[in-house]
Order: structure tokens, then C-alpha cells, then sequence
């Protein structure tokens, strides 16, 4: 645990309670499509060197697969959790702990939410559902000196019909 300067203690919000969003559906079904992905990758390839399939189709089609399992394997996280002084952010391969005080608002990037921070690489998330507006309400309410702010799309995405069922937005007890 870090020591934190006695000046932010007023922003945070009071001890023991966690907040966070968990897209439940990302955290089952990424790991899935990367399996199938990796199953049929190198079938390809095989036979775009001993078969029918264009050579180039089949190096190409390998490309985009490393490029997504970097992603969303590496990069694209599914939970975000929040307590008194730290942020931790999960992806399927790593998890990452930032200090609250590194957060400097939120935007979307290549279609994806992120967190924008001081410095280093910005936590980007699976959101598919109306969860994460809470999360970001919840965000501005522990740091109003913060701007965390849903974005058009999000906006869209809470009446979206598909997101009514899911709410990814928990709170608990530390």
C-alpha cells in the first residue's frame, strides 16, 4: 500500500466501501473467442500453405488474430474496482493497480471507454452495458475534482435494448 499526501484525503470517499463494473459477459465470452480463434488460426495457415487457401488470406488472417489477442488479451480490460486510494483494472492476462489520484477523466479510443490517466497506458474497458454510467457517477462523486463524464455513445448505449437486462455496476464492503 502507498502512502498518500494528507491534501487528497478530503476528496475520497469514506472507508470500506468498493465500487466497481465487471462486464460478466466479456470476462467468459473473450476467453472463448480467443480459443476458437486460436484453433482455427493455424488450420488456416496450414492450408493456405498446403491447400486451396490464398497464402495471403491465410498470413493476413494470422495477423489480425495476434493483433486481437494483444488487445483483448493484454489491453481491453472487463473489471474495474475502486477503493479509498487505488484503481485496479483487470484483463483476461494482467491486472494493474493505479492510485486514485492518477485519474484525470474518461474518453473513448479506437471505440473503446477508457480512463484517461497522468501518465502510462490508460485502462480501456469492455462496456457493454448500462452499468458503467453509474460507474462513472460514482467516479465523479469519490473525485468531483475530476471530470468523468458518459459520452455520447454510452448515452445511446443505456437505451440500447440489448443493455436493459445487464447492469455491470456493484458496490460492496471492503
Amino acid at each position: 500500500m502507498s502512502w498518500n499526501p494528507p491534501s487528497i484525503q478530503p476528496a475520497l470517499r469514506p472507508p470500506g466501501v468498493v465500487f466497481g463494473y465487471r462486464s460478466e459477459l466479456m470476462r467468459y465470452l473473450t476467453p472463448v473467442m480467443l480459443l476458437a480463434f486460436a484453433i482455427v488460426a493455424p488450420l488456416i495457415l496450414i492450408d493456405g500453405l498446403f491447400g486451396d487457401t490464398p497464402l495471403l488470406f491465410a498470413v493476413i488472417f494470422n495477423g489480425v488474430v495476434v493483433w486481437n489477442t494483444y488487445w483483448f488479451a493484454w489491453r481491453i480490460g472487463w473489471s474495474i474496482e475502486v477503493d479509498s486510494h487505488t484503481v485496479e483494472w483487470r484483463t483476461m492476462l494482467r491486472r494493474r493497480t493505479l492510485r486514485l489520484e492518477d485519474l484525470v477523466g474518461n474518453d473513448r479510443f479506437l471505440g473503446w471507454d477508457r480512463l484517461k490517466t497522468r501518465a502510462g497506458c490508460p485502462p480501456m474497458l469492455m462496456t457493454p452495458d448500462r452499468g458503467w454510467i453509474r460507474f462513472l457517477e460514482r467516479l465523479n462523486s469519490t473525485r468531483p475534482d475530476r471530470p468523468f463524464h458518459p459520452t455520447r455513445i454510452n448515452r445511446f448505449g443505456e437505451r440500447w435494448p440489448g443493455s436493459r437486462g445487464s447492469n455491470g455496476y456493484y458496490e460492496r464492503a471492503a
